[in-house]
């Protein structure tokens, strides 16, 4: 696997999805590179759920992607 230049690597966190296959049907020699997309709506809910919660809310998308692969390992 290579290295993490940039950001972080979350392959473990990915795995732990279950719509995403974990053998694929042909031998395939590739890097997935890719960036987690949430919508204003999303995000606001998500901040929204925060507040009920009384945490602290999200600064912007990106770092409510990031918090997000951070905990569903």
């Amino acid at each position: 696997m290579e290295t993490v230049k940039f950001g972080e690597d979350v392959t473990l966190n990915l795995k732990t999805i279950k719509s995403i296959p974990k053998i694929l049907k042909e031998k395939v020699n590739i890097t997935v590179r890719g960036e987690v997309f949430i919508s204003k709506e999303d995000f606001e809910k998500m901040n929204e759920e925060q507040e009920i919660l009384e945490e602290k809310t999200f600064a912007n998308a990106r770092n409510a992607a990031a918090r997000f692969f951070k905990t569903i390992r």
